[in-house]
């Protein structure tokens, strides 16, 4: 099931975390899955990254500010 901001959560979103104003919840979650998935070793870091993406694209887990914005 995929997750979509949308009210107040999407203006959150594109004020604080997105990294460009028009960066969507799926880019924007790909692109810190693929970051949080550089600390593993490289064969492993493909099999990480589309975990960490599916986890964040569900929004099953939101990591603070820092992560998103990196």
């Amino acid at each position: 099931m995929s997750f979509t901001p949308t009210g107040f959560s999407l203006d959150i979103f594109k004020a604080r975390y997105a990294f460009t104003d028009a960066e969507t919840w799926t880019e924007a979650c790909a692109r810190v899955a693929k970051q949080m998935a550089l600390a593993e070793t490289p064969d492993k870091q493909k099999n990480y990254e589309d975990k960490f993406f599916e986890i964040l694209s569900e929004n099953q887990f939101v990591p603070g500010g820092r992560i998103w914005y990196n």
